[in-house]
This record gives structure tokens, sequence and C-alpha cells, in this order.
């Protein structure tokens, strides 16, 4: 009976496991970087501006960098924002900014240059 109890406690925890990881697997984005679509300025390091007319100062801010992950799919963030419900084709404000960076808030995002994974939390500046 102990051996049961046992066994049946293993597999639940193993099955938690499995299924944490696919959530956090879930709500992982990685956007490869774009050096035509990401600007970055000498003066203010580790912040990474997307080339779109927005609201208020939007940027990626860099909070760690890492090494050896494995996505099982890398986007294209400039293709991203432009098919998502954000962004707006026309004259004037392009991309819905705060709406844009409360959804980047609820997942863990990185932007891929080469072998190095940048892990970046969205920032609104208002100016």
């Amino acid at each position: 009976m102990k051996n049961c109890t046992f066994l049946l406690v293993v597999m639940i925890g193993i099955l938690s496991s499995v299924k944490a990881q696919n959530e956090t697997a879930k709500d992982t984005l990685y956007f490869k970087y774009d050096d035509k679509y990401i600007q970055t300025y000498p003066e203010l390091p580790g912040h990474n501006y997307l080339r779109e007319y927005s609201y208020y100062s939007f940027y990626l801010g860099e909070r760690e960098k890492l090494r050896g992950l494995k996505p099982s799919k890398v986007l294209n963030l400039k293709r991203f924002i432009r098919k998502s419900e954000f962004y707006r084709k026309g004259k004037g404000v392009n991309l819905d900014d705060e709406d844009f960076g409360n959804y980047l808030s609820k997942r863990i995002v990185f932007l891929v240059k080469k072998d190095t994974f940048i892990r970046v939390i969205p920032t609104l500046e208002i100016e």
C-alpha cells in the first residue's frame, strides 16, 4: 500500500512538472533581433526602440543575456506586430504601444541575436 501511495505522489509530481513546463513554453515569445526594425542609442544602453509611430516612447528593456536556449520557433518581430490587433495601418500613430506592452508583460520575451538570447521587458516612457 505504501508503494502505491508513493508511486501516486511521484506520478502527480511528474505530471505537474510537465504541465508547468508546457505553460512556460506557451508563455514565452522569441523574436529575431532585426537591426532595421530595432533602434538603439549609445547613450541609452539596453533600450531597444521599435521603428514605429506610437503614443509614448516604447522600448524593450534588456534584463539578462542567456545562451543555449532551444526555442521551438523564432518569430519576426515586425511581421508579428504588423499582423496583430495592436497595429493600425495608416498615417499617424500606428502602434498601440500601451496594449502591446500589456500583452508582452504577461509573457517571457526574448530577442534572439545570433546565439544570444536577450530577455526583455516592455517599457513605456511618457515624454
